[in-house]
């Protein structure tokens, strides 16, 4: 009796097995897009980097509007994204990050509140000697229109004007 019990099991388990692989998503090609959800980097192996360096700039504005000078996450986001174009950075790499991000606002005046802000045009490539490849974007913060490099690697947003 126990066997033919084992047999049903194993035939229910194979048929629940074979029905969630019939109806289940088809899989990524590669798992960066997963692994990138993960750590909060933006793009997938797929995009370019123009793509990356605008999905970065847009979600980086929009935590520095939502989190002025409160030290609150969308604050603590927003430096993370500057310094190294993820949603979360640790420790001492953090702190780093807030000094940062703290200088970068202070250099333009911009240490308060973000009450706008707009991407008017880019993104435009180019090469600097010791900052390597990024992405050229025309932005308007509180009415003042600036210039921001975005890396094309994981290193600190900076401005150009």
């Amino acid at each position: 009796m126990d066997l033919k019990k084992l047999l049903i099991a194993v035939a229910v388990l194979i048929a629940v097995g074979l029905c969630f692989k019939k109806f289940a998503p088809a899989e990524k090609s590669s798992t960066e897009g997963t692994l990138a959800g993960l750590f909060g980097r933006f793009g997938g192996s797929g995009d370019k980097p123009a793509v990356k360096a605008r999905k970065r700039l847009d979600a980086f504005l929009e935590s520095w509007k939502a989190g002025g000078t409160t030290g609150n996450d969308a604050e603590r986001t927003a430096a993370s994204l500057w310094a190294r174009g993820v949603r979360f950075v640790g420790g001492e790499e953090f702190r780093d990050a807030m000094d940062g991000f703290d200088r970068f606002r202070r250099s333009k005046d911009l240490y308060g509140e973000i009450t706008s802000y707009s991407v008017d045009s880019g993104p435009t490539h180019a090469e600097v000697d010791g900052r390597g490849s990024y992405n050229e974007f025309v932005v308007t913060i509180n009415g003042a229109q600036h210039k921001i490099g975005v890396p094309e690697k994981e290193n600190p947003l900076f401005w150009l004007d």
